[in-house]
């Protein structure tokens, strides 16, 4: 997947805008959840939408050849939100949104906690994690998130 990161810019490091995806991915499941409990089905679809799109993204970028069974697993988790995704638009289940949330909520601290420990170390890069360019005009490649 590419994602706009820039060397010094808004985004930080490939942590941070693997942390910013999530915190989106889940706020979306929330923002369905609510808008499933007004009947405003429009923005549910819109916010499941999003959240589906940002998972898809996630799984997309994973490398089972580079990050053997650390990809696997996410692979299985990205495959159930998914899945629970689609039932929540089907069956606009508001309690499905927010547990399907719930299910990338611990990914999501261990990827704040891997953020916030990277920006301690200088220059410290996770390797296979991203590939940055030296045009800082250029996206960089964030597909292979190390644990």
């Amino acid at each position: 997947m590419l994602i706009d990161v820039k060397p010094g810019g808004e985004m930080g490091s490939p942590f941070d805008t693997l942390v910013m995806l999530y915190e989106e991915a889940i706020g979306s499941m929330h923002r369905a959840g609510a808008a499933i409990e007004a009947g405003d089905v429009a923005t549910r679809c819109r916010h499941i939408e999003r959240a589906i799109t940002i998972v898809t993204d996630l799984y997309a970028g994973l490398d089972p050849e580079e990050d053997g069974e650390f990809a696997a697993h996410l692979a299985v988790a990205y495959r159930l939100v998914l899945a629970r995704l689609v039932l929540v638009n089907g069956r606009n289940d508001a309690l499905l949104a927010r547990g399907t949330a719930g299910l990338l909520e611990p990914i999501l601290d261990a990827w704040r906690r891997i953020a916030r420990e990277s920006r301690r170390l200088p220059h410290a890069t996770a390797a296979g994690t991203a590939t940055a360019s030296n045009d800082a005009a250029a996206p960089a490649r964030v597909d292979r998130p190390a644990a």
